[in-house]
């Protein structure tokens, strides 16, 4: 009986335990619910936190930056202070030892400007003609003088050169006019003479000068003939032996416009057969009475027209000999 008992109160000492466990254990599973709700809206407001963070830190770095292109921008405006105080100093300098005038003096001289860089281009020309006049020569009036004197004579040569020039230029001017009178002159009477030794040498045929366009003393002169028998064509499109006669003819004609003491011809005829030879060799007797010739041949014909013939010869091996033969004789 006493253990039952015993065992009712310790049955309902562990009920009582165990209601206590019970109220306990909801306690604190109300507590952990508890703090589980404020642990998330711990980690909600450190997330909050976290990106307000994230946004403060971005914001600084941009303000950073600012800061320093400010700071740069701030240094760059100082150095360009220093550079100008600097510079200005230098100009202050350069206008009170080069120029010799205070500030004062020169802002009472100072002028407005248009165009700084035409005002520039200015000065520089100034200063390079300012240097080419060298250093200071005492002595340039007195040098001006004699220079002054010295190029007023010489002026004076030049007015009379330039006057000779005219002068000079008028003669030739007259002399050119006579020169193209008797050209003109001159050229008729050699046409006549040409076509008519022409005419003689060929027995017959025409023959003509003819003066091109322009300036008589500057002008072509075309030859135009005609031999017997053939058509008038110019003097490049004859024979090499026709060419050679017609020369001959017009050589003659100037003979004969203006005979001259003495004449050398020189193998003239070489081109020539006999026949044409022939009548060579008579022109040359029918000149002789005015002209005194010496013919270079080694044609028959020519060496039996002449009067006195020279010869070379060679009777022994390396010695040469001159022979001459007087045929008028």
């Amino acid at each position: 009986m006493d253990e039952l008992k015993n065992s009712d109160l310790s049955k309902n000492h562990c009920n009582e335990k165990l209601a206590s466990n019970k109220n306990i254990c909801s306690s604190l599973l109300k507590s952990i619910d508890t703090q589980e709700k404020d642990f998330k809206e711990s980690e909600d407001e450190v997330t909050s936190i976290k990106i307000c963070i994230k946004k403060t830190s971005s914001a600084l770095e941009d303000q950073t930056l600012l800061l320093r292109k400010k700071e740069d921008a701030l240094h760059k405006f100082e150095i360009s202070i220093t550079k100008f105080e600097t510079e200005l100093e230098g100009q202050y300098l350069k206008l009170n030892e080069e120029m010799e005038l205070t500030y004062a003096e020169a802002i009472e001289l100072k002028i407005e400007v248009n165009d700084i860089n035409e005002f520039k281009k200015a000065i520089i020309e100034i200063k390079a003609s300012i240097s080419e006049l060298g250093i200071v020569n005492l002595g340039s009036i007195e040098e001006y003088d004699q220079i002054k004197e010295k190029y007023t004579f010489m002026n004076s040569q030049r007015e009379d050169l330039n006057r000779a020039v005219g002068e000079l230029l008028g003669v030739i001017e007259e002399m050119t006019s006579k020169m193209r009178s008797m050209f003109n002159s001159n050229f008729k009477i050699l046409r006549k003479n040409f076509s008519e030794t022409f005419i003689e040498l060929f027995k017959g045929g025409t023959a003509d000068l003819i003066l091109s366009e322009g300036d008589e003393l500057t002008a072509n002169i075309e030859i135009n003939v005609q031999p017997p028998g053939k058509k008038l064509q110019n003097i490049n499109l004859m024979s090499g032996g026709e060419k050679v006669l017609s020369a001959i003819a017009l050589l003659f004609a100037i003979l004969k416009m203006k005979p001259t003491p003495f004449c050398i011809l020189d193998e003239i005829e070489a081109a020539l057969d006999d026949a044409n030879v022939f009548r060579y060799a008579e022109f040359l007797k029918k000149f002789s009475n005015t002209t005194q010739f010496i013919v270079i041949t080694h044609r028959k014909g020519t060496m039996e027209a002449s009067d006195i013939i020279y010869g070379v010869t060679m009777e022994e091996k390396g010695v040469s000999k001159i022979v001459s033969v007087n045929l008028s004789n």
